[in-house]
């Protein structure tokens, strides 16, 4: 009789997209996206592929037997590069989450409420560490990275967050790192209403939100009038200005809800 035996080769699988490069996190949004007939915004996606993910090594890697939804996995290959899936002026987009220009301005004149103001203090239900489970990318377990700050080694309350499509420990860590900034540092809200001025922005724009608070050393007032001549622009605006405050700059709203940058301003007449 003949011995039989089974014979097992191990294979890493990698997907070949349609749209876009094998791993990468705008190949696998677009071949989603794709597959459902959504409208995507492939000029954002494209930006933030060659300005953020590639150049930092961040990667989409996840294979799964289970039945998600396809709003699920659109969010875990966002997250995956430190993004949010979002859904913007009938496109489907990705909006990172980081240090960025602010995108617009919310003065008074737009508020129907005032300017609110709150604080968070910390509280012993707050987490003070972050364990994040991942896949090794190299010997394919399941491994753990503890995210602590220096000064606090040894948390008394841990949050296990499971992290998909994440093979390096490094990008592991730096997303849990995140989500502890989080946990710590995000405390103070502002809140307020408009009438539609609001919807010019998205999930995680960068807002300025100015007052007319006295000491505040702010003032916010509309442009009556406005003039250019030998590269110097003058406004006329309807409030009176205090041309005590020191260095001062201007900052203007235009009528689709962006803002200007900082501009030195001074005195005329």
């Amino acid at each position: 009789m003949a011995a039989q035996s089974d014979r097992r080769v191990n294979v890493v699988a990698t997907r070949a997209y349609d749209s876009g490069t094998a791993r990468t996190i705008s190949g696998a949004l677009l071949h989603v996206g794709n597959s459902l007939g959504l409208e995507m915004d492939v000029d954002t996606i494209n930006v933030l592929e060659s300005a953020y993910w590639t150049p930092r090594g961040e990667y989409f890697d996840f294979a799964t037997g289970d039945s998600i939804s396809a709003l699920e996995m659109l969010q875990k290959i966002a997250n995956a590069g430190k993004s949010r899936f979002l859904l913007s002026d009938g496109l489907a987009t990705v909006n990172r989450e980081g240090i960025k220009p602010w995108t617009g301005v919310i003065t008074p004149h737009e508020m129907v409420e005032e300017l609110q103001s709150g604080f968070t203090v910390p509280s012993d239900d707050d987490f003070d560490g972050v364990d994040v489970t991942y896949i090794n990318g190299t010997t394919w377990a399941e491994e753990t990275v503890k995210c602590r700050t220096p000064d606090n080694p040894t948390p008394v309350k841990i949050e296990n967050y499971k992290l998909d499509g994440v093979l390096n420990q490094d990008h592991a860590y730096q997303i849990g790192m995140r989500r502890l900034m989080k946990y710590l540092q995000q405390r103070v809200t502002f809140q307020t209403t408009t009438e539609l001025d609001a919807l010019c922005y998205n999930t995680g724009d960068r807002i300025v939100l100015t007052d007319d608070i006295p000491g505040n050393n702010t003032i916010s007032c509309l442009v009556e009038a406005m003039t250019t001549a030998g590269g110097v622009t003058t406004f006329t605006v309807t409030e009176p200005l205090d041309w005590s405050f020191e260095n001062p700059r201007a900052l203007i709203r235009y009528q689709d809800g962006s803002a200007s940058g900082l501009m030195v301003a001074s005195r005329v007449g």
